[in-house]
């Protein structure tokens, strides 16, 4: 064998090893599932923790822990059991889970907030159709989450001439229910921390009363 057909295998090889794990790479970084809800004290897991699929959790019997799956708008509460998270749903073993389907944005994905500033807009502010958001939130009071190391955060409207109003994060996470900061339906919002933003629109059905973390999540 020379060294073309040497280098032909290695080629051969490699492609047929990522069409045998589709998706492996792009997700082995990329949470899927958010804990709405754990009903008993952890250390290895609380709420608005981000789980990657293959993340492993153990339950005790009458142990109750609630997932949202961000690509899939599934909220699992699970009861008892062995958990792997999955891409879409996870997998049980020896435990009990309830299935309810939420309003969420399934395109949303976990860190992929732009940098500031690479956010750019073609036409002026007021012009919902020139408005690219990222993200939709199906409540008037979102809860924001970054990973930027900060404990305060901009939110700009941006559909009309509003004073930007400053968001105390704590771990990195605002509750804007908590803050009492009531958002606008089909407003257009800009978040930003550090060096972290995303633009994210209110659906024209958002509630005040949804409690669904999935419907309220925006990651930036």
């Amino acid at each position: 064998m020379n060294e073309n057909d040497i280098a032909r295998s290695v080629r051969i090889f490699f492609a047929a090893l990522l069409f045998a794990i589709p998706g492996q790479v792009a997700t082995a970084a990329s949470p899927t599932a958010l804990v709405e809800e754990v009903s008993a004290a952890r250390t290895d897991v609380m709420v608005m923790d981000m789980l990657e699929p293959g993340h492993v959790i153990v339950l005790a019997g009458g142990e109750t822990l609630t997932l949202g799956y961000l690509t899939s708008c599934r909220q699992e509460t699970i009861t008892g059991g062995r958990i792997t998270v999955g891409r879409v749903e996870s997998t049980v073993d020896g435990g009990q889970v309830t299935v309810k389907m939420v309003a969420c944005d399934s395109a949303q994905t976990v860190g992929s907030g732009n940098e500031a500033g690479a956010v750019v807009f073609r036409a002026p502010p007021n012009d919902k159709v020139a408005l690219q958001a990222e993200r939709t939130v199906y409540s008037l009071y979102p809860i924001l989450k970054t990973d930027a190391a900060v404990d305060t955060a901009v939110l700009a409207r941006l559909d009309r001439n509003e004073k930007e109003i400053s968001i105390h994060l704590v771990n990195g996470v605002a509750d804007l229910r908590k803050l009492k900061k009531k958002l606008a339906r089909n407003g257009y919002y800009r978040i930003s921390a550090a060096n972290r933003e995303t633009v994210f629109r209110v659906h024209a059905t958002a509630k005040s009363s949804e409690k669904a973390l999935l419907s309220r999540f925006v990651a930036f």
